[in-house]
């Protein structure tokens, strides 16, 4: 038995289209306009020669490519067994994750708009579980190379003060080198 800290980096990325966008007030008390995703409301600010009104509403399809970025410091407990030069194990745990960049690209009506670091409602941190088995060949002493297929899921909101709640979560495949103190 063990117990492991380290850290991860890692994307949530994803494109979606609405049929029509509205109008609201930022956080600035400014009106512009908002484009609903799962990770907050991006806004937009209007560059038109159009007048805005609270609450107006686009029937103009809209896309939206959005990219969150994240460090994630877990804390695992790992059960392990070694025989010659190979281990398998299998560890379990939870995580903080950390939002160190966000962005969106939005095409609306032609024109493409980039927002960067500013989108409500997307939280600045989380935290979350993992579970995972692997494979380890130890090198020599205290250090070794693995594979490790991992399943991630957030337990708390990425998003608050608004409607959508999310909850994110991955398959994926850790590798790299493990250093053991003794």
């Amino acid at each position: 038995w063990s117990i492991a800290t380290g850290f991860t980096y890692s994307t949530l990325s994803y494109a979606i289209t609405i049929p029509s966008y509205y109008t609201g007030y930022n956080s600035n008390h400014e009106l512009d306009y908002q484009y609903p995703t799962s990770c907050g409301i991006i806004h937009v600010a209007n560059t038109s020669q159009y007048i805005l009104h609270a609450g107006d509403t686009f029937a103009v399809k809209s896309s939206c490519n959005q990219v969150v970025k994240f460090i994630n410091i877990p804390l695992t407990i790992r059960f392990q067994v070694t025989k010659n030069k190979f281990s398998l194990f299998a560890d379990a745990g939870v995580t903080a994750n950390f939002v160190i960049r966000e962005k969106a690209k939005i095409l609306m009506k032609s024109k493409e708009t980039n927002v960067i670091n500013n989108i409500d409602g997307l939280k600045k941190m989380n935290y979350g579980f993992l579970v995972g088995a692997g494979l380890q060949y130890n090198l020599n002493h205290g250090i070794g190379i693995f594979i490790e297929p991992v399943f991630r899921r957030s337990v708390t909101s990425l998003t608050q003060n608004i409607w959508v709640k999310c909850y994110p979560y991955s398959i994926g495949v850790n590798t790299g080198l493990s250093f053991h103190l003794n």
